[in-house]
């Protein structure tokens, strides 16, 4: 139990790892670049204000992995070695008018594995969302997921914390590690009041839950927080904030964390297609949870917990964008027993290399322990991927994926049935993709 992280409730953490969720990120507010290969599904073309489009993907997958002989053949066990095909479908509707922005998502992965000749559903996501200018002062931006999945253990990983309307959690098909299916459903909400032309209040709420056929991955967090952000240029903003979080856990003591958190986000043009950016926050405040024996019964204990992130992205070239994010803090995740004090690190690279040749590639490393007991559940959890791209005609293009992902947690730690305290695992992928534009205006 205490060993299980899952990618489904990604969501819980939006509200908590940036001081306000956003509508649109850093990078896409400036320098959107409309660079297309001849792969139709690839590249950003900003003059498109309304589309809906299609994806389907058909991928012979083999992985490897060094997991003990004891786990193998487990009732739970998913790791799996050897030969399968995954089957992938999405979808992506996007509107964007004077006023309101609107966004919908959906994915579905099915896998079928040749060492038992079995389909497995693997993962679902939908998202739907919105971000709308009330008047001139007021806007409001809302989004809404819904993910089953059974994967686990790499949703420490940060992710850029800038979403826009209809973003969902990516596809945790390939970090399969037992068989537990979960259903998370997450909401953002944020309301922003301008009070002038340079300052403004903001109020943002995220509720998410997590349920499970096992209650000990049962988890509901709330967040809530109000921020005051001032802009001193198109270019530089800065705000502070107090928030307000709390998890309540099916299978142990809630917990609550409060505290106030400041920072700043700077843009900065490279051309009429490339721009900079990067944001900082820092923050301190008490973690509250914790049950500790005294001579006259059990007390709740206070934890000073100091929170701190980074993300940035530089754009260069007519197609290529590096990026990296940082967040060290407390998380409340669905598998552990406690709140997660977790710092991770994420660093990718995506472009084109000619027309019918584009590429990505990703690293990141994740270490940390309950926020509440030293040398509970310490972990540290890696992973890399490489993909290659072929764009054979404009809706048609073959994919080739590297995959590398480890894990492990001290040999003190108590886990859950079907679970090895470490794990190894090596993928490659390879297949076709097919693009299919309903209609794009």
């Amino acid at each position: 139990m205490k060993s299980l992280v899952r990618l489904a409730t990604r969501a819980v953490i939006v509200a908590s790892t940036v001081l306000v969720p956003t509508a649109v990120s850093a990078q896409a507010a400036v320098g959107q670049r409309s660079y297309q290969g001849i792969f139709g599904g690839s590249g950003h073309d900003p003059a498109i204000r309304h589309h809906l489009e299609f994806q389907f993907g058909a991928t012979e997958a083999y992985d490897s992995d060094d997991a003990p002989s004891e786990f193998v053949g487990s009732p739970s066990e998913l790791v799996t070695t050897g030969y399968s095909t995954v089957l992938q479908a999405s979808s992506d509707y996007r509107w964007k008018g004077s006023r309101m922005e609107v966004g919908a998502s959906t994915n579905s992965v099915l896998r079928y594995f040749n060492i038992d000749d079995s389909f497995r559903s693997s993962d679902h996501t939908a998202a739907v969302g919105f971000n709308a200018r009330l008047t001139g002062a007021s806007s409001v931006f809302v989004n809404q997921t819904a993910v089953y999945t059974p994967s686990y253990l790499y949703r420490l990983f940060p992710l850029d914390p800038n979403i826009d309307p209809g973003d969902a959690p990516p596809s945790g098909a390939d970090y399969q590690v037992v068989d537990i299916p979960s259903y998370s459903y997450n909401t953002d909400v944020a309301f922003t009041q301008a009070l002038s032309s340079r300052n403004a209040l903001v109020a943002s709420a995220n509720y998410s839950q997590t349920q499970s056929d096992s209650l000990l991955f049962d988890l509901t967090s709330y967040t809530l927080r109000g921020d005051f952000k001032r802009t001193f240029s198109r270019r530089f903003s800065m705000q502070a904030g107090y928030y307000y979080r709390t998890g309540v856990y099916r299978a142990g003591p809630d917990a609550s964390e409060h505290g106030v958190e400041g920072g700043f986000e700077y843009t900065k043009p490279l051309s009429r297609t490339r721009a900079a950016s990067i944001g900082l926050r820092i923050g301190g405040g008490t973690l509250r949870g914790g049950q500790v024996e005294t001579p006259t019964g059990f007390t709740t204990e206070d934890y000073d917990v100091v929170s701190a992130g980074v993300h940035g992205s530089y754009q260069f070239g007519r197609s290529w964008l590096a990026s990296v994010t940082y967040d060290r803090g407390i998380e409340y995740v669905p598998g552990f027993p406690d709140p997660v004090a977790a710092s991770g690190l994420t660093v990718g690279l995506q472009g084109a290399l000619t027309r019918r040749l584009d590429m990505s590639t990703s690293f990141g490393y994740s270490y940390g322990d309950s926020g509440l007991f030293e040398q509970r559940f310490p972990f540290h959890t890696y992973t890399a991927q490489a993909t290659l791209r072929v764009g054979l005609t404009r809706t048609i293009a073959c994919r080739i994926e590297y995959l590398y992902y480890h894990y492990t947690f001290a040999d003190t730690t108590t886990l859950t049935l079907g679970v090895p305290a470490s794990l190894e695992r090596n993928g490659i992928r390879a297949g076709l993709a097919v693009w299919v534009p309903a209609f794009r205006r």
